[in-house]
This record gives structure tokens, sequence and C-alpha cells, in this order.
């Protein structure tokens, strides 16, 4: 058991892209640097693209890291598929694939993390060669993979729905570990608003199934209503998008009574997130959701798309409305009182250390156990 070593893939991740993977990586290597000792393996190794190994160096005291070239996505799969044997691992190694699939041969333990199925969704992932690797790769990945983990049951449902060869056992959910700390900075002021009037608050990238559209049209039609409440958006709103070209039409009355910001602190996301009237997702589809978490640590009021993962993790609190209905969406802003909508969520205890990082530590070393 002594000379195993536990392999961390972390080739998906590029610096500024893909935030909730991010931030779902980074405070995996957090807890697992601050708890080293439980993890029973001789080395742990991460595995990187060369260009972004110096995001990883901090933890080089108790990992070593190594970095691949990769110029472009067909570098990536290919030094995925041939680091493993390059490394030398042998039967009883473990390489845990944080980004959606494995290696395409198989060479030692392989855990495998799933984060969503988009790519099986038509038109709401555009790149036509990420849908093309993920229909070779994602397949071939779940058979030959030795636990594969879900970051919420509906993705660990979607799973065995959509391949039925998988054997369930080996599927499990293990929600991501969110740092609500992050939120306090003690350099800033933690209670300051920084919108003066009511808004309704977005958190989204520009991704087309984010659906950042239906919010915007939906908030025009209520600003005809004489509206109380403003909206703030935070994230990219892009031209060439549905989002960026609707704003660049949309009247200028009701422009000013929307707020666009990027590039902001964690404290000022957080006070955002304190001071809104409701957090708003008209997310088409999500693995998880993770703005929609953070809102729940602050107690926001929640105004989401019906999807299953949303009334999964919000434990069925919130208003729920049909993602393509505009009208429906605007009827609920009419309508809406804070009020009527505040509550508490409980279910933020499935989202701490133990239930979380822990369990993959845990899992990590049974099968190594297993191995031995």
């Amino acid at each position: 058991m002594d000379n195993n070593r536990l392999i961390i893939d972390a080739l998906a991740y590029q610096k500024g892209k893909a935030f909730g993977f991010q931030e779902y990586l980074f405070n995996l290597f957090d807890y697992f640097y601050k708890h080293r000792e439980l993890i029973q393996f001789k080395q742990v190794l991460i595995v990187c693209q060369s260009s972004q190994i110096n995001d990883f160096l901090i933890y080089e005291d108790k990992f070593d890291v190594r970095g691949y070239a990769v110029s472009n996505i067909f570098k990536r799969f290919w030094v995925q598929t041939i680091y493993p044997f390059r490394l030398g691992l042998k039967k009883n190694d473990i390489i845990l694939f944080t980004g959606n699939f494995t290696s395409y041969f198989k060479k030692c333990s392989y855990f495998l993390v799933i984060h969503d199925l988009l790519y099986l969704r038509k038109n709401l992932l555009p790149n036509r060669l990420m849908k093309l690797q993920r229909r070779i790769f994602v397949p071939r990945s779940l058979q030959i993979a030795d636990k594969i983990i879900a970051i919420s049951e509906f993705t660990r449902q979607d799973i065995l729905n959509h391949y039925k060869f998988t054997d369930p056992r080996k599927v499990i959910r293990i929600y991501n570990y969110f740092n609500f700390g992050k939120f306090a900075d003690k350099q800033q002021v933690v209670d300051k608003r920084l919108i003066d009037v009511p808004y309704f608050l977005c958190i989204a990238s520009a991704a087309g199934h984010k659906n950042v559209i239906t919010i915007l049209r939906a908030f025009e039609k209520y600003c005809m209503r004489e509206p109380l409440i403003n909206l703030v958006v935070v994230g990219s709103v892009q031209d060439k998008t549905p989002a960026g070209d609707f704003l660049k039409t949309i009247d200028i009355r009701v422009k000013n009574r929307i707020s666009v910001r990027s590039g902001i602190s964690n404290t000022e996301i957080g006070n955002l997130y304190k001071y809104c009237e409701a957090y708003i997702s008209a997310s088409y589809f999500e693995g998880l959701g993770m703005p929609v978490v953070e809102a729940m640590y602050f107690n926001s009021p929640l105004i989401l798309s019906d999807l299953d993962v949303f009334r999964e993790i919000t434990g069925g609190e919130g208003i729920f409305f049909n993602p393509d209905s505009v009208e429906e969406l605007t009827s609920i802003m009419i309508n809406f009182d804070k009020k009527k909508c505040s509550c508490k969520y409980e279910s933020l205890e499935m989202f701490s250390e133990l239930e979380t990082s822990q369990k993959y530590i845990e899992i990590l070393n049974e099968q190594l156990k297993a191995n031995s």
C-alpha cells in the first residue's frame, strides 16, 4: 500500500474558463491539501496543462505537480490518453479524473467525476467538436471507470437513464463543496449595499443554456407595469448572443434599470446575494447550480427554472417556472412579495466538507485498500 500513487487529473482546468468547475476543483484541492495526512497514498500527483501549472504550485510542498504541453483540444485528449502509460502507473494506482471523462485506455483504477451530460441536450452545447468528443469518450469512460462520482442525484439518474449499461452500484452522488467563507473578505466592508434600490439578481455566464435572454425579456415586460424592482446581472453579456443583442435594442428606460456587473470581488457578490429581493435563474439545464446554492446560503428568495436538480438542491423551496415562458416569469415579477418568499435553507448541511470533499478521501482510501 505504501508505494501506491494517486493521480489527480486537472487537465480540463483553464484559468478564467468554466468558473463553476474551477471553484469545484480548487475547493477539492484545498481540502486534500489541508488533510493530506488522511490520504493513504505514498504520492499524490497533480496532472495539469503546463501553461496552467503556476496555479497548482501552491500545493507542491505536499503534492507533486506535473504539467503537459497542451496546444489545442486534440492535444489534450491525446495527453490524457498517454500519460498513464508514460508515468508507468501500476494496476493498483488510482487516477481521479475530475472533468467528465477518463483516458480512453485503462491502465489502473479510474475514478471519474461527471458534472453533467449537457452534450446530450439538443442545441444546448453548440461546440460540435466537444459534442463529438463527449459522445466518443464518455460512454467508454463510464464502462471502464471503477467508481463514478455524480455531483447531484439528478446527474446520477441522468447517467443511469442514458447509459443503461452502467452498473448503478458504482455510480455515487457526492455534492460539490462550497466555500462560503470566500464571501467574508476582512479587507472589505461586508455589510455594504452596492445597489441602493431593490433589485432582482441573476448570476450566469454567456452560455446559451443559461437562458439570460428570458430574464431580460420578462424584465422588459415587467417594466411596463410601474416596476418597483431593478435587475442586476453578474457575468458576461457578450455581443452576438441573444442577451447581448437584446440589450442593444431595449428601450433606454428599461436599460437604465438593468445593471450588468463583471470582474467584481467575492465580497461584492456576497453583498449582492444578501440584499437582493430574489435570485433568478432561467437556466435550461444544470448539473448542480452553484449560484443557486450560494443564494441559499444568504437565504435569498429563489425564482428558478422548474428543473429537477433545482428542486433537489433547494428541497422544493422557491418559485418555479417554465424557462420557455417569458409571460410566466413576468407574472412572477409583477406579483412578487419578498415577505412571503423568505425561508431558511436547512439543506445547506449536505454541502458541508464532511459530506463532500471528505467523501472523496474515504472512497479513494477504500479503493486503495481493495487494490492491495
